[in-house]
């Protein structure tokens, strides 16, 4: 058997290795000192169950089943204390070893010689057999005691093959794994065979091994009272029948799985079976049921089979009920066969007739008629089962001739008044027949019912007149009644004309019946249909809330005089809000954060009894929960210079002037709702100018108004202020065109800086004012942070055009000290209303590569809303760097561009030097989307990498804007704040050597290490 090696595990491999050579050097000269028997499977001193060859002269036998001791000598002990003397010379001895599919040994195990000696096997599987010489044995193994080792997988018996007993030899046997057989006997009538004696024989290599058992009384196999037994290769199974009256049978399977074989025994029988039977009658009605019985026809083997043969079917019972369809004489066919295949049958006659009569049925369609109208009689009910109706016969009851038809109907006229009975006599093809009449009475014409309904469709409550205007065709004593019929119940009135009410909307069914002096009717039936009348809806007055507040919508104003009704609320417009319950009288909500002015439309649709429906609005308009920001340009005006004064968000507000409580008007005589207005003032002097939002919160924006030029002389003219952008960018960011001199003096660059949507401002005051007042309404602004942190916001841009850009203006120091976004100016192609969302961070953003830049400032990322790449004609960035921090790096501003990252890749934009005003170089650039955006420095236009970063006290402070520097009006006390280096080598971080280079070092040292150890171990 061979023995299973103990893997080596990886572990075991380097250290091992030397220690694993040493012992396999041990085992190689072990082997050689100690040879290993491989054909004695019994040795001195060991035991084993040796038997000598019985009946061998010259040999003392031992018994087969004693265990025994095989001496040095050749003699063998048994536990007894016998001692006896091997096999002489003309004996062989047969030796070997049983083991089972798994390899182990099989002890306890019967192993044979043919029938010259056997042998149990030990604990080790281990036998010993002797024959005599020069013969052929069949060698097989058998289990000691099959019912104690069933189920375990191994062979009750097994040929093993042919052995010629020449000399001596080894004969190891593997025992395959085995699979249970279960043999029942039956008899051919399907009955279980006891008694009966099974031989099971399995063949192999020319050898045979048998086992034998006996049926129990339900005709199982059993071997050493077990059912069943374990079988392994091909198998005989032959049954020796108990008695006479069956055959015996042989079976050959092939025992590849668990198998259940049914073995038939023939019965041995020659004579027929004998019939007996029973018919319910000879002679049957048609489609009479007739039973047939053959139950108690008997045979010695038992009744296999009993078979009805009929005109139109053959059925497989002993006992049936048939029916016959039509007349005539029938031969049955009644066929009996036992187990023994032995068949008897016999004819049965069945004489099959029409005793039964018809079954008669007459109707008309009418019974009261007038005279010389047509009668319609029709006897289509009328039956027969068995051979049908052949004719109908009819009388009329009135003197004229009986007619015969083969139709069921006819048509047929009374000429006088009077009471007749119409007869139909049906006849069956077998000549039976029976009768059916109906009474019918004939009299002049009837009366003729007939009215007129005032209004046909009328309202709820509104009284309706009906008049009869029937006639009659005997006598005026005509009876007149009215029933009007409701959903649950009816009315009936007298009298020819009546009135009447409805209370509820629906239709209403009146019937007329009129009644003259003979007593004959007649009826005229309508229908009257109240219109319903649908509820009025009422959502309410429209509401101004703000933001956060709890609203509650009112539909209790809605009616219906008439019919009870149900509420349905729907948002149809504005932001999503969640109603407690959308169908209550008055459902509340809370207001939604807004951060502009925002109106949702609220649907009521009230829904009556009837599915009639009215459907009312409400609006309700929400506005931002913090008061709205004011401010006006120019800063400081003058006497009769038009003042712009806007609203930092969109809206509906009212503007004040005068600070008399009530909205002023503009020059075209229209109220001021818009969140811009332009005032002029006639005096100089201080204003207070009062904006009141839709919720009735004022804000007080106080403006200053300067006498003109002519009355008071000014400090002289300021300068023009930075040059402005193609699209304002450089106007946000501080430059503007200066104002005029006068009374205002140095305040004259801010003119320009002023200006939030993006226009150029003029050099000339006049010109400037001209063109404020008549250009159309520009672009609405409108920036709110998100969440604690300042370095992200939300723009709301409305009324953008493609000629006026959209300018959204950045909180200070957006972004970083040394390099922050100041304005993102946008230039739309078709889209008015659309929405920003920008976050600027001093890191790398998650998920985006470094741009190929030299070093990186700070990023931005652009998202927008209700606006696509396409619809975007530009977009300008303003932003500014630090001149400390590119010169100490030694960079040339013309080195700083703005990397966008867009599919997958970044892209160089080239960044316009616009100015450079307090510590800041100031910069715009064009880009034809938004997305991930980065300021940065070219590569390689670094010339020390020994940069200091930012303090991270954040004391480094820009220069204050100056207007007598060079008069521009930029933003003032910009300071520096923290930043901190970028992975991506960004200033302040650009020398010494990356961690990860470093760790990628170490890994390849450490791999070359560990090659280097197990070469020298191997």
């Amino acid at each position: 058997m061979a023995r299973e090696q103990t893997p080596l595990s990886v572990s075991d491999i380097g250290g091992a290795r030397p220690t694993i050579a040493v012992l396999a050097a041990v085992l190689l000269v072990a082997s050689v000192l100690v040879p290993v028997s491989t054909t004695a499977a019994v040795g001195p001193g060991d035991r084993a169950s040796v038997v000598a060859a019985a009946g061998t002269a010259g040999e003392t036998s031992v018994a087969n089943d004693e265990p025994t001791t095989v001496a040095d000598d050749g003699t063998a002990t048994t536990d007894d204390g016998t001692t006896t003397t091997a096999a002489n010379d003309e004996s062989v001895t047969i030796r070997g070893r049983v083991e089972d599919a798994d390899g182990d040994p099989v002890g306890d195990g019967t192993v044979r010689l043919g029938s010259a000696d056997r042998n149990r096997t030990d604990e080790r599987g281990r036998y010993v057999l002797r024959g005599e010489e020069n013969r052929s044995y069949d060698l097989t193994y058998r289990q000691t005691n099959a019912s104690e080792s069933a189920g375990d997988g191994r062979p009750a018996v097994y040929a093993v093959g042919r052995v010629n007993a020449s000399t001596d030899q080894t004969r190891n046997v593997s025992l395959p794994a085995a699979s249970r057989l279960n043999v029942t006997v039956v008899a051919q009538n399907e009955t279980a065979v006891e008694n009966a004696t099974v031989r099971l024989t399995h063949a192999r290599g020319g050898a045979n091994a048998t086992l034998a058992g006996e049926t129990d009384e339900q005709g199982r196999l059993t071997v050493d009272g077990r059912t069943g037994v374990e079988l392994a290769g091909n198998v005989t199974v032959a049954v020796e029948a108990p008695n006479a009256s069956l055959s015996d049978c042989e079976v050959s399977l092939s025992m590849a799985s668990a198998t259940d074989e049914r073995v038939v025994l023939p019965l041995n029988d020659t004579d027929r079976p004998t019939l007996d039977y029973e018919v319910s009658t000879r002679t049957a009605n048609v489609s009479e049921l007739v039973q047939f019985d053959a139950s108690d026809s008997t045979d010695a083997s038992g009744i296999a089979a009993t078979t009805w043969e009929f005109p139109n079917a053959t059925e497989d019972r002993a006992s049936i009920g048939y029916r016959f369809t039509g007349r005539g004489d029938y031969e049955v066919t009644l066929t009996v066969e036992d187990y023994a295949g032995n068949v008897n049958r016999t004819t049965v006659d069945v004489s099959v007739v029409d005793q039964r009569d018809p079954e008669a049925v007459l109707d008309a369609n009418a019974t009261n008629v007038t005279v010389n109208e047509r009668v319609e009689f029709d006897a289509t009910g009328a039956s027969d089962d068995e051979t049908g109706i052949a004719e109908y016969r009819w009388d009329f009851d009135d003197g004229t001739t009986e007619e015969t038809t083969d139709d069921s109907t006819v048509v047929h006229e009374y000429a006088e008044n009077g009471t007749y009975d119409a007869t139909v006599v049906v006849v069956d093809e077998a000549g039976n027949r029976a009768n059916a009449t109906r009474r019918v009475v004939a009299m002049e014409s009837r009366p003729t019912a007939n009215f007129t309904v005032s209004n046909p469709s009328p309202a709820i409550g509104e009284t309706v007149a009906f008049e009869a205007t029937s006639t009659d065709a005997v006598g005026n004593d005509t009876e007149y009644e009215w029933e009007i019929r409701y959903p649950t119940h009816s009315v009936v009135l007298g009298g020819r004309d009546i009135e009447r009410e409805f209370p509820d909307s629906g239709p209403y069914g009146v019937t007329l019946t009129v009644t003259d002096e003979q007593g004959r009717t007649d009826r005229e039936t309508r229908t009257v249909e109240v219109a319903n009348e649908p509820p009025e809806a009422n959502a309410g007055s429209n509401q101004s809330v703000v933001a956060g507040t709890e609203v509650t919508l009112d539909g209790r104003y809605t009616t219906d005089l008439h019919d009870n009704f149900t509420f349905e609320w729907n948002r149809t417009a504005g932001p999503k809000v969640n109603l407690s319950d959308e169908s209550a009288v008055t459902p509340g909500f809370t207001a939604p954060d807004v951060n502009r002015t925002r109106t949702l439309q609220f649907d009521l649709t009230a829904t009556d009894d009837h599915g009639a429906n009215d459907t009312d609005s409400v609006a309700v308009t929400v506005v931002p929960s913090a008061s709205p920001n004011v401010s006006h340009a120019p800063e400081t005006p003058t006497v009769g210079e038009p003042v712009t004064f806007r609203a930092n968000r969109t809206g509906e507000y009212r503007w004040d002037f005068d600070g008399d409580g009530i909205a002023d008007a503009v020059p075209d005589d229209e109220n001021v709702t818009d969140a811009s207005a332009t005032h002029e003032f006639d005096d100089a002097g201080e204003y207070d100018v009062t904006l009141v939002d839709a919720a009735g919160r004022e804000v007080v924006e106080n403006v200053t108004v300067a006498p003109t030029n002519d009355s008071e002389s000014g400090g002289g003219a300021g300068s023009s202020g930075g040059a402005g952008g193609s699209t304002g960018v450089s106007a946000a960011s501080g430059g503007a065109a200066g104002g005029g001199g006068g009374a205002t003096g140095a305040a004259g660059g801010q003119t320009g800086g002023a200006i939030a949507t993006g226009e150029s401002a003029s050099d000339d005051a006049d010109d400037d004012r001209t063109t404020t007042a008549n250009r159309p309404e520009s672009p609405t602004v409108t920036v709110e942070r998100v969440g604690d942190e300042g370095d992200r916001v939300v723009a709301a841009v409305e009324n953008a055009t493609a000629d006026d850009p959209a300018q959204v203006l950045l909180p200070d120091e957006f972004g970083g000290n040394r390099s922050a976004f100041e304005a993102v100016s946008v230039v739309s192609a078709g889209v008015s209303n659309f929405s920003l969302a920008m976050s600027a961070s001093a890191d790398r953003l998650e998920g985006t590569p470094e741009p190929k830049a030299g070093a990186v400032l700070s990023y931005l990322e652009v998202t927008e809303r209700n606006l696509t790449d396409a619809e975007i004609g530009s977009a300008r960035f303003g932003f500014r760097v630090a001149v400390e921090t590119l010169d100490a790096a030694g960079v040339s501003p013309d080195a700083v561009r703005l990397y966008r990252y867009h599919d997958g890749e970044w892209q160089t934009l080239a960044a316009n030097l616009v100015e450079t005003k307090g510590g800041f170089y100031r910069f715009e650039a064009v880009s034809p989307g938004f997305s991930v955006f980065a300021v940065g420095v070219e590569p390689g236009a670094i010339e020390s990498e020994d940069v200091m970063a930012q303090a991270d006290d954040g004391t480094q402070s820009g220069a204050s804007d100056d207007a007598d520097d060079d008069g521009t009006a930029g933003r003032d006390g910009e300071s520096a704040g923290e930043r901190r280096a970028s992975d991506s080598g960004e200033i302040g971080g650009l020398s010494g050597v990356s961690d990860d280079v470093l760790l990628l070092g170490l890994f390849a040292a450490a791999l070359f290490a560990a090659a280097l150890w197990g070469y020298l171990l191997s």
